[in-house]
């Protein structure tokens, strides 16, 4: 998406600036018009405009996000469709960047990066006791807002607990290997439970002791068989900065 002129308007939304774009869909700063509120705004890309299943994952992630009312999961303020008939979704504006960003600061300080994924970790509990599972957990989908507080976002791939019709299963939604467990690869949808959020948010925790998600690969189905068949390394062996026992350090964070 181009934008016309620097002052392009998206419903009642003055478009700022781009800020982020996956394979779906495209974020950019704006400011709503009457309220003068800064917002993040995602869109729908144009050219998935004639893709019934992008555009059934994208109401979904809408969906799915503006039931939640959590303080660590991102808000929904509004859900529209623009003049085009493609959907967007307002939502709050993080300026303290995702996790994947200022992971390398938090580093040197376990007790932070613990305190931190238990914030998250009590949003996905709440999501999951509102029956909705997640199934994309990683860094780049934490966001941080301005007084540095977790937020989780992206429900792309959210799915309901309590349904067991599922979308197209391809590896393009199977959400970010060295994230996911292995059972989201491999097997049936509809039989995923929390666990595999739990998973997640383990592999989210390792990364920021560590450096690194625990399972790496030369491509998405190396990394997938490894985590299905071999243990995760143990943080000693990865990071000197948490000395000896690492497993003490973070009881001690606890």
């Amino acid at each position: 998406i181009t934008l016309p002129d620097k002052n392009w308007r998206l419903g009642n939304y003055e478009i700022l600036e781009e800020i982020g774009r996956g394979g779906m869909g495209v974020i950019y700063r704006a400011r709503q018009r009457h309220s003068r509120r800064i917002v993040a705004l995602k869109r729908v890309l144009g050219y998935h405009a004639d893709s019934r299943e992008t555009l059934a994952r994208f109401r979904r992630e809408a969906q799915a996000a503006a039931s939640l009312d959590h303080p660590n999961i991102l808000p929904i303020y509004e859900v529209s469709d623009s003049e085009d008939g493609l959907p967007f979704f307002s939502m709050k504006f993080a300026p303290g960047g995702s996790l994947q960003e200022v992971g390398p600061a938090l580093r040197n300080d376990p007790r932070q990066c613990v305190a931190l994924v238990a914030k998250i970790a009590r949003a996905v509990q709440y999501a999951h006791g509102k029956g909705i599972l997640h199934r994309d957990l990683k860094p780049g989908n934490i966001l941080l807002d301005g007084q540095g507080e977790p937020l989780v976002s992206d429900f792309g791939l959210a799915k309901w607990l309590d349904t067991t019709s599922d979308l197209t299963r391809t590896l393009t939604i199977f959400g970010t290997p060295g994230y996911i467990a292995p059972e989201q690869a491999s097997g049936p949808a509809a039989q995923l439970k929390p666990a595999a959020d739990v998973y997640s948010l383990g592999a989210i925790l390792f990364d920021l002791l560590a450096g690194r998600p625990p399972f790496l690969g030369s491509h998405a189905l190396s990394v997938i068989r490894q985590a299905a068949e071999t243990p995760a390394p143990k943080l000693r062996t990865l990071s000197k900065r948490l000395g000896l026992n690492p497993e003490r350090a973070i009881d001690n964070a606890m």
